[in-house]
């Protein structure tokens, strides 16, 4: 895109996400589990924005053709945002990613209750932690963040040291 808005929200995308990957499967190697399919699904988990970018790099290129105006760059950042994880879960379906990751994927922004030791929860953990001490590259409503870490680090137990060391880790990713 030319405008520098765009750019910069798409920049980092890559580095957040191996962040996110690196991050998700310290966590599930922390609480007992196999990190590899909580790194894969950090690795994705924001994989439909690319995809939803160049859509909409395309569409604009062609009504820049036909001198029409298209979305400013606060909605469009917006639209690559909202639909993301349709689109990513969509792509890890079709490339028949296990369900555990597909789920990541999809429901990557909240925490999913129940069982509470699955990808799902790490990634969303994962990525709170990366908004607030690693790469990434758009807006984050640090409150509303820092909400989720408080209740990930509380609902899987972790203890002050532990958050640190992630915290720590975070900032090596980085």
């Amino acid at each position: 895109s030319n405008n520098p808005h765009i750019r910069q929200a798409l920049s980092g995308i890559w580095q957040h996400s191996v962040c996110v990957g690196s991050l998700a499967r310290h966590i599930a190697e922390l609480m007992g589990h196999d990190g590899d399919r909580s790194y894969l699904a950090g690795l994705m988990h924001d994989a439909g924005k690319p995809i939803v970018a160049g859509l909409l790099l395309d569409a604009e290129r062609q009504l820049l053709k036909q001198d029409r105006e298209f979305l400013d760059s606060d909605l469009w950042v917006r639209v690559v945002n909202r639909c993301h994880r349709q689109v990513g879960a969509t792509i890890a379906r079709k490339w028949k990613l296990a369900d555990e990751e597909v789920a990541a994927i999809e429901h990557g922004g909240h925490f999913v209750e129940g069982e509470v030791y699955q990808p799902v929860n790490y990634v969303v953990f994962a990525n709170a932690i990366a908004k607030r001490d690693g790469p990434y590259p758009g807006d984050v409503d640090q409150g509303a963040n820092e909400l989720l870490i408080e209740r990930g680090a509380a609902m899987l137990n972790l203890s002050p040291l532990e958050l640190d060391e992630l915290s720590a880790a975070c900032h090596a990713a980085a």
